[in-house]
């Protein structure tokens, strides 16, 4: 591999070109090597190997060939990654390790991996693999270098053992294709034979309708030829289940029909990056890289993205997620790849997400009682009858350790701690009195006839797919937004904390010149000493060396650290949340659990993350957008059942969709054998 240095990349055929030219080689009666038999029989195996059909064009470049979105890394990361040095020493950048073909049956193999980042070692002399259909998911703090990791693989500069490696790096484009046009047409060659059948079928029915120029006996007898060599093509690609299979996909991640079907140019940004998503699927491939996919994904999508990659759809395909929700990670079936950011090495953990998370104590302290052990026998060497020097006790230690070539250093545990102290008067309340919403520019009302109150006692998680109400039901409950009916009071003195996914509403972010560093905002904001301010930042998980610096230079990760440790500067009545969990790691997601339960006031949340909802402590679930008024309180412990239902409903209705699409792909057969039996060619 490269070393980040800006040289010129090595040139390779793709493995997809390599075994091509292969199986010309083998038709053409020439003989194949041991090494290229071996790679076409596996490949064979696994349903991966090539078209031989020429290109559209008739002979152009393979590279010149436009693919998928999904199959492609976006120019932002490669001016990114100019700034990342890597340099693998085993399987994830030699030529022939990836040609072997039998090396391994993992799609990724690295050993001996060292980046950096404008100078600065994430990892060093770190390994991990893949197998083949393996899903995993890749754990460590914000910041650690999980997300350069996948970009890494995205742009080819850690090598996969496969040829399609696809991304979810970047919303679909706006324009007037659709959805589903951009899933089914991923195939150019497919895409290019169902518009012909379509339109030779219309062209037909046109000429026997006497709506066009009347044909002819010969132009009868071409057209039905043509036809049914269509059909036989299609049926051999099995591209009949193209639309069945696409819309199963869009509908399990939350589209209509009609949206679905309209352009994509109608949809907001975040929809878009749900039809990448899909597109992602729809392609199977080899290796798909999903990063944080369920920020954009509601609860329903997220049961439904889970449950399809733990499916038998996604068995031959390999995944690499980062995600911060273990719920998802659990239910998409997911191992786990740890990053240690203070070791910069990678480990593979022998259970799952949940033994993982309960485990990390005892991780903790069973590595500082190897150091300590380790220190003792250095001690014990160094002392005594016969002293070694240092650098003697050393290697006499290392040639007593299988398989360690270094010492262990002093372990570091990774620590994040969110603590939310409450206000002492627990009396004032937020009362919603008969209040009703409806969106500006609507008829329907969103809610209507409202009642009910928030106190120091409640603890609410608001659930339900995007667009359901959630967010704004906080906004009535904040002030940020008014009701059209009726009321919302606040009581004098109610002091609430709030935590939103727009930072810029929380953080002195609107001028472009500002350089307010976070330390310096919580000690205005809260009249406290910097070593205070500092203090809080370093529980809430930020680094010290952005305390420091100006606040609109911080990425969204780092920018909710502050939200968090102003919250535990505010001393609040209430918390209100809105999806507080998406810039957070899996780890620190535990720790907000914990902070919340530990909490002596009020809680509204909103979240995706069924982890946060099963997570606190009596805790009442309203669903959004159901129920009379728009608001459905559930039944205690009736969250299980509902996620189930949810699940259910959401495969019912991607089933629904496949079906819809396979009885119309049906018709459209009926009608083109139709119109070939009618005019057959006369013998």
């Amino acid at each position: 591999d490269g070393d980040g240095g800006g040289g010129d990349a090595p040139v390779f055929a793709s493995l997809e070109d390599q075994l091509r030219a292969m199986m010309i080689k083998r038709n053409d009666g020439a003989k194949l090597t041991g090494k290229e038999r071996k790679m076409l029989a596996k490949a064979e195996k696994e349903g991966r190997l090539p078209s031989l059909e020429p290109p559209e064009d008739g002979g152009a470049a393979d590279a010149s060939r436009k693919r998928p979105p999904a199959l492609s890394a976006p120019e932002s990361w490669a001016r990114a990654l100019e700034a990342v040095s890597v340099h693998v020493r085993g399987g994830g950048g030699d030529d022939d390790d990836f040609n072997d073909a039998n090396a391994t049956d993992a799609v990724v193999d690295v050993s001996g991996m060292d980046v950096s980042v404008r100078g600065v070692r994430l990892l060093e002399d770190a390994s991990f693999k893949i197998a083949r259909g393996q899903k995993v998911a890749l754990l460590g703090a914000n910041g650690s270098g999980k997300s350069t990791l996948v970009r890494l693989i995205a742009s080819g500069r850690i090598r996969a053992r496969v040829h399609d490696v696809a991304c979810v790096a970047q919303e679909l484009e706006a324009g007037e294709r659709s959805a589903l046009d951009a899933l089914v047409s991923c195939d150019a060659r497919v895409d290019a034979l169902l518009r012909e059948e379509s339109a030779l079928i219309d062209a037909m029915e046109a000429a026997e309708n006497g709506t066009e120029n009347a044909w002819d006996d010969a132009k009868w007898r071409d057209a039905s030829t043509r036809l049914g060599e269509l059909a036989e093509e299609l049926e051999r690609r099995d591209a009949y289940a193209s639309e069945a299979k696409a819309r199963r996909i869009l509908a399990g991640l939350g589209f209509s029909d009609l949206d679905m079907s309209g352009p994509l140019s109608k949809l907001s940004g975040g929809w878009r990056m749900r039809a990448a998503l899909a597109q992602a699927l729809f392609i199977k491939p080899g290796l798909v890289l999903l990063d944080e996919p369920t920020n954009h994904l509601d609860l329903p999508a997220t049961l439904w993205l889970a449950s399809y990659l733990s499916g038998p759809e996604c068995a031959k395909t390999s995944a690499l997620v980062v995600s911060h929700s273990a719920d998802f990670v659990s239910g998409a079936g997911c191992g786990v790849l740890h990053l240690d950011h203070f070791a910069k090495k990678i480990t593979a953990h022998k259970g799952d997400v949940w033994s993982f998370l309960n485990g990390a104590d005892a991780r903790y302290k069973a590595s500082v009682k190897a150091y300590e052990s380790q220190q003792k026998a250095l001690r014990d060497m160094k002392s005594g009858k016969n002293p070694l020097s240092n650098e003697q006790a050393t290697k006499k230690l290392l040639k007593q350790t299988v398989n360690r070539t270094e010492l262990l250093e002093r372990p570091r545990e990774y620590a994040v701690s969110f603590a939310f102290p409450a206000s002492d008067d627990d009396r004032p309340t937020i009362a919603v009195l008969d209040a009703g919403y409806t969106i500006p520019g609507r008829t329907e009302p969103m809610y209507e006839n409202l009642r009910f109150s928030v106190h120091s006692k409640s603890r609410v998680a608001l659930v339900g797919p995007n667009g359901c109400g959630k967010s704004t039901l906080l906004g009535l409950l904040t002030g940020r937004l008014e009701p059209s009916r009726g009321e919302v009071q606040r009581a004098r003195g109610l002091v609430i904390g709030r935590y939103d996914q727009h930072f810029d509403e929380l953080l002195p972010l609107d001028d472009v010149n500002s350089k307010v560093s976070a330390a310096a905002h919580l000690s205005n904001t809260f009249g406290i000493k910097d070593q205070d301010a500092r203090a809080l930042l370093g529980r809430a998980g930020l680094e010290s060396g952005a305390h420091v610096i100006p606040l609109r230079s911080l990425s969204g990760g780092q920018k909710s650290r502050v939200v968090f440790a102003a919250l535990a500067a505010t001393e609040a009545n209430v918390l209100i949340l809105d999806e507080p969990t998406n810039h957070l790691d899996i780890e620190s997601v535990e720790a907000l659990i914990h902070g919340l339960n530990g909490f002596g006031g009020g809680i509204i949340v909103s979240t995706h993350d069924a982890r946060v909802v099963e997570g606190l402590d009596e805790c009442e679930v309203w669903v959004c957008g159901e129920g009379k008024g728009g608001l459905r309180v559930l039944a205690d412990g009736g969250f299980g059942k509902y996620r189930d239902a949810v699940a259910a409903e959401v495969e019912a209705r991607a089933s629904r969709a496949a079906a819809a699409a396979n009885e119309r792909r049906r018709v459209a057969k009926g009608r083109g054998k139709k119109r070939r039996d009618r005019q057959a060619p006369s013998r």
